[in-house]
């Protein structure tokens, strides 16, 4: 019998990257899929959001998607001819990559299969699932291989990415709670001859409207276009039976497009569906990507949605196997991801029923609308952050905190001696970032070798939380010293769970230089402060001034750092058997 940590069953993008991630931070996984790997071409996600890009810079994987990608700078909507809206997709300075990406998914999923294997994992396939069983202790499996073979196997832990059809899902009972959409579309990857082809943009996606139904399309890096058509009222058009003259009858009711289809990459038809799992975990058993929910393709969440799910699970897993954390911090997968789920199938439901009404009484009302909604730089703020991914956050997640000095204690302090901050320290630092929150970057730092920096990039193969603390505007060498020491104290400490950083405004030895004041300024840093910035890149903890006692508070009551727990026997090279 073989045994692992964690059995991936599923080698879509949500499986890949949680085998990745898992990988890295020294974890036994085996990763299996009952299907052959797909075409690069062959693929309905297509959409690549910058939280994404941004976890595949941590992992080493970035690069191959911006090479192949499509950067995307806005989306418009065109009702009967003429464009109601235009959002703007590119973000700020504080992101590392302020726009999204139009990559293929088979091409998305190779990227990982290479990057992965170069950490030393192979993706099995075709290798199913036969049936699995789990005790208080672990999971047993069993496992078939494509001339019928049986293997018996030994796992931790059971991550089921296996899709929209998930055994894992269904052996463990779990509801898969929604509808079916109306409506059947064609979609595809293909040449397309524009006579005006200024007119469409390169860099942006376009979504042609009439009464009922809608199309889209959008171009590719490789020079190709990705199409969508609704096909609804052509019953004997099916996966099998679907070719280009097709797609560009789906065209014929849009006589604004003007384009000419031709050499088909890839094409194929889909429905849209609209579930959730009720549960994401049962026991010792996770469900992630389209097992655990699949939605309107509107905006392209579902990719990026199961990526999130993975990262967001990984460090978890990461912590509880070694032994760092109690298992009880496993509850706060559910916990975070599942009210973004629902609100991100929410939100596509409430996309496609806009883009698909056929009342021109409603479309008259939505189009007027969108084009007075979207001249406000607010609203396009909102849209911006909802279409790329960008907008959720998990401010009520029960594991994440904040110290903020009482006012007594400020007092006593004052009267010791000891640290405390001013009314406008305070002030900035409540208008900064909060626990909950997505960590944006800042550039300018410099380390101690000289060599400059940025958060991110800081962040980058860094498998545990990272703790920066501040040093603040305008602090004595004695201030500098006590931080030094204390982020001394808590590397010697948690140095397995921790990496802790100080940042000075001035430059100070082992300190990091923060050379423009952008961390600063970003941070709410006027006085010295702490934030703890989880390996998934969202803030967990945070506290003014930088001290020690608030934070292994949080460490033990929220994470479960300290608390008696068994560190799981660490396997050789990553496997035993």
């Amino acid at each position: 019998m073989t045994t692992s940590h964690v059995l991936i069953v599923g080698g879509g993008p949500a499986g890949l990257t949680l085998a990745l991630e898992l990988t890295r931070a020294g974890l036994g996984v085996r990763i299996i899929d009952a299907a052959p790997q797909r075409p690069d071409s062959e693929s309905r996600a297509i959409g690549l959001h910058p939280r994404s890009i941004e976890a595949f810079a941590r992992n080493g994987a970035a690069a191959s998607f911006l090479d192949a990608g499509m950067t995307l700078r806005a989306a418009n909507f065109y009702s009967s001819g003429k464009r109601m809206l235009r959002i703007g997709l590119e973000g700020g300075a504080d992101q590392p990559y302020p726009f999204s990406l139009l990559v293929q998914q088979g091409k998305s999923e190779r990227f990982l299969i290479e990057r992965l294997r170069a950490c030393g994992v192979e993706i099995e396939r075709p290798v199913a699932l036969d049936a699995f069983a789990q005790t208080e202790t672990g999971t047993t499996a069993v496992l078939r291989r494509a001339d019928g073979r049986l293997e018996e196997a030994r796992f931790d832990y059971i991550a089921g990415c296996d899709g929209a059809h998930s055994l894992v899902r269904r052996s463990l009972g779990v509801d898969f709670v929604g509808k079916s959409l109306e409506g059947r579309f064609a979609t595809g990857d293909l040449a397309i001859d524009f006579p005006r082809a200024a007119r469409w943009a390169e860099h942006e996606i376009h979504t042609l409207l009439q009464p009922g139904r809608f199309a889209i399309f959008g171009r590719l890096k490789d020079g190709n276009w990705r199409v969508v058509v609704d096909v609804t009222d052509r019953p004997e058009i099916t996966a099998d039976h679907v070719d280009v003259a097709d797609l560009q009858h789906g065209f014929a009711s849009f006589p604004e497009f003007d384009g000419v289809l031709r050499d088909p990459q890839w094409i194929s038809t889909f429905r849209v569906s609209s579930r959730v799992a009720e549960s994401l975990r049962k026991g010792r058993v996770f469900l992630l990507g389209d097992a655990a929910h699949i939605h309107s393709p509107e905006s392209g969440q579902g990719m990026n949605a199961g990526v999130q799910d993975a990262i967001n699970l990984a460090w978890k897993l990461a912590a509880v196997i070694e032994g760092a954390a109690a298992p009880i911090l496993l509850d706060s997968y559910e916990a975070e991801r599942l009210p973004i789920i629902r609100s991100i199938v929410r939100e596509t439901e409430i996309a496609q029923k806009a883009i698909s009404l056929d009342s021109p009484a409603k479309i008259a009302l939505r189009d007027l609308a969108a084009a007075s909604l979207g001249r406000s730089r607010f609203v396009q703020k909102r849209l911006s952050a909802a279409f790329s991914a960008t907008a959720f956050h998990y401010r009520d997640s029960a594991i994440v905190d904040q110290y903020v000095q009482p006012f007594m204690d400020h007092l006593t302090a004052i009267a010791k001696g000891e640290p405390f901050r001013a009314i406008a320290s305070h002030i900035a630092f409540r208008a900064a970032p909060a626990p909950g929150d997505w960590a944006p970057d800042a550039t300018g730092l410099v380390a101690p070798d000289g060599d400059e920096t940025s958060l991110h990039r800081m962040m980058a193969n860094e498998l545990r939380s990272i703790v920066l603390i501040l040093g603040g505007d305008d602090p004595t060498q004695s201030d500098l010293a006590r931080l030094s020491r204390l982020a001394s104290a808590l590397r010697a400490e948690l140095g397995r769970l921790l990496s802790p950083r100080l940042i000075t405004r001035t430059p100070f030895p082992g300190a990091l230089h923060d050379s423009n004041g952008a961390l600063h300024a970003r941070y709410g840093g006027k006085y010295q402060c702490l934030f703890l910035v989880r390996p998934d890149g969202f803030i967990g903890f945070r506290s003014q001034p930088a001290l020690a006692a608030p934070l292994r508070r949080y460490l033990a009551d929220k994470l479960g750092v300290g608390r008696p727990v068994t560190a799981l026997a660490p396997l050789a090279h990553g496997r035993a058997r």
